[in-house]
């Protein structure tokens, strides 16, 4: 797979996987809008509240004033048809039930709305409670057979009345609660803010009134009626208003986002992971290779443009560098690498000490002009001329043919390894210096009783080879002395650049 395959591959997945998740959070996000039902905040909310309770009251008074109109008594008995849609009682001026539909009360003498209708002959409203129950009253006097009665229509208040609000609703008789709208909703924000917390904000309330913040999104508020009996007790309506009305929309998009960041960190490891394990395989690749190249080979470009294309391109500028240069490497051959399988190269790598690890080439001076001319006359027994040394005694190498590349092979992974090189013959084959250091190495890895083998000689002279180059390129110096040593009983490859 080329690198722009590889890219449009991952590219195209990454696509597709942020566009579902897009489209998941868009569609959570418009279910989140839909909920959304008052932005008036908690004090319109206890407005609303309010004004919803006196508009019932109100029309039970006019459901009052509506009976009366029908209302006919004669010697303390009701005579006339009454149509009436609420429930409803007839009082006579001592507070006693002479008429009615429902029979709630045998007596409402002592209600003050009662009371204020028998007396002073004036319509309100109030309420009374039996028991548990409470009722919201609207009444109305009347005058008849030179009596005067009251009307007293009632609506028992619950789960009914309550309707009456858009919002979440809780209605408590002091700190009794009796009634509730939106059971779910207020169970959801005792679960996520915690059932006591809740249950001690809501007493505050009742107490004090006013509103209370559960948090950013979410806040109670309480109105309060007076109570006509019972010592100043009051019925309160606690209300809940949020910004996030619906809790399990909230966490739906909370879960969402939280989703969305872990799947883009697993993305993003993932493919990191494919594109640095696909460079670390090739970059190996590519050192397996420069590692069994002879002077002069080349590697082939088009398999390695997948992240090793620039160091690739160096390396063969370096070679033809190195050729112009008129480097005499004696003979070249033009057959192809041949990558050994993975364990063998591995065990043949692990068995071959690197010569240049004990000391490093960052610490390397290059040598004056005098030291050149003494080292030119006499050379220790261990040491040996590089390549362009012993040119001065050969005859100019020429090029035969020129560069050619080999044919690639149908198989893929032998693709890879397959070089082009440039052959050239020279007219004398001198002794390879490099085989000279290799017998000193030899000489004394034999003298502490250690093996050797061909395969470590091809990869000792082209660890030789390959630092005379870089010595060579960051010093810019014209040639490299290698001597070899012995350190702790082990060869060790020393190098100087020489101006």
């Amino acid at each position: 797979m080329t690198n722009l395959g590889l890219k449009l591959k991952v590219f195209f997945l990454m696509a597709v996987v942020i566009t579902a998740l897009s489209a998941a959070n868009f569609l959570l996000f418009k279910d989140f809008l839909v909920k959304i039902d008052t932005q008036d905040g908690a004090k319109n909310i206890a407005k609303l509240v309010e004004s919803e309770l006196k508009s019932k009251n109100y029309s039970l008074i006019g459901n009052s004033f509506e009976i009366a109109r029908q209302l006919k008594v004669e010697k303390g008995k009701v005579t006339s048809k009454v149509e009436s849609e609420k429930d409803y009682a007839i009082v006579g001026d001592n507070g006693a039930v002479i008429d009615g539909n429902v029979n709630v009360m045998s007596s409402y003498a002592g209600i003050p709305a009662v009371e204020r209708a028998l007396k002073d002959g004036i319509a309100s409203d109030g309420m009374f409670s039996v028991g548990s129950d409470l009722y919201l009253i609207g009444v109305s006097p009347v005058m008849s057979d030179g009596k005067l009665f009251a009307v007293v229509t009632f609506e028992k208040f619950g789960n009914d009345l309550l309707s009456l609000f858009p919002m979440p609703v809780k209605a408590f008789k002091g700190s009794e609660p009796i009634a509730e709208k939106s059971s779910d909703r207020w169970s959801a924000v005792e679960s996520a803010y915690g059932k006591t917390v809740l249950d001690a904000d809501i007493s505050s309330i009742i107490v004090g009134g006013g509103q209370k913040e559960l948090n950013a999104w979410t806040r109670i508020s309480a109105f309060s009626m007076p109570y006509d009996l019972a010592g100043g007790e009051k019925i309160t309506i606690v209300t809940m208003t949020s910004l996030i009305p619906g809790w399990e929309s909230y966490d739906k998009v909370l879960y969402t986002i939280i989703l969305y960041s872990v799947i883009a960190i697993v993305i993003a490891f993932f493919f990191t992971f494919i594109v640095t394990h696909e460079i670390d395989k090739i970059l190996k690749n590519l050192a397996s290779d420069i590692s069994r190249m002879r002077v002069g080979e080349k590697l082939v470009l088009k398999r390695y443009s997948n992240g090793a294309d620039i160091v690739v391109s160096a390396m063969n500028k370096l070679i033809q560098k190195y050729l112009e240069l008129n480097e005499d490497v004696g003979g070249i051959t033009s057959s192809p690498l041949v990558r050994a399988e993975k364990k063998e190269m591995d065990d043949f790598n692990a068995a071959i000490p690197d010569p240049f690890a004990t000391e490093s080439i960052e610490n390397l001076a290059p040598v004056k002009e005098e030291e050149k001319e003494v080292l030119n006359k006499e050379v220790p027994q261990t040491q040996h001329e590089s390549v362009r040394e012993i040119k001065q005694n050969t005859i100019q190498p020429k090029f035969n043919t020129a560069p050619t590349q080999i044919e690639e092979d149908e198989d893929e992974d032998n693709e890879k390894t397959q070089i082009a090189t440039s052959t050239f013959v020279s007219s004398q084959n001198p002794s390879n210096p490099f085989d000279a250091l290799w017998e000193d190495f030899c000489r004394i890895k034999r003298k502490h009783g250690e093996p050797v083998s061909d395969k470590e000689k091809m990869n000792f002279i082209g660890k030789v080879r390959t630092n005379k180059a870089s010595i060579m390129a960051k010093y810019k110096c014209s040639d490299v002395k290698f001597s070899i040593e012995e350190k702790d009983g082990k060869p060790v490859v020393k190098a100087k650049p020489v101006n």
